[in-house]
């Protein structure tokens, strides 16, 4: 099904989160919010890369980047401090 598919597509992303530019962690975050799927460790490995580059995101890109971590309700305390 489908869950399997946002299954290999995490797996995929996953080892290259950390070459992520700002504009693929909004992407890809809003993107698996969009869709409802919730990957733990992609999500952790999202808000790490996007907070060590916060200064890098578009007004949107982090809107929209923290919007998609509210909608899964993945807890990023560091992101959401490193935004603020």
């Amino acid at each position: 099904g489908s869950a399997e598919l946002y299954d290999k597509l995490c797996a995929h992303m996953m080892p290259r989160v950390r070459d992520f530019s700002s504009s693929d962690v909004a992407t890809a975050a809003w993107a698996m919010a969009v869709v409802g799927h919730t990957d733990t460790d992609l999500f952790r490995a999202m808000a790490d890369r996007a907070s060590d580059t916060i200064g890098a995101f578009s007004p949107q890109s982090l809107a929209n980047t923290l919007w998609a971590f509210g909608k899964v309700g993945h807890y990023a305390p560091q992101l959401f401090s490193a935004a603020s």
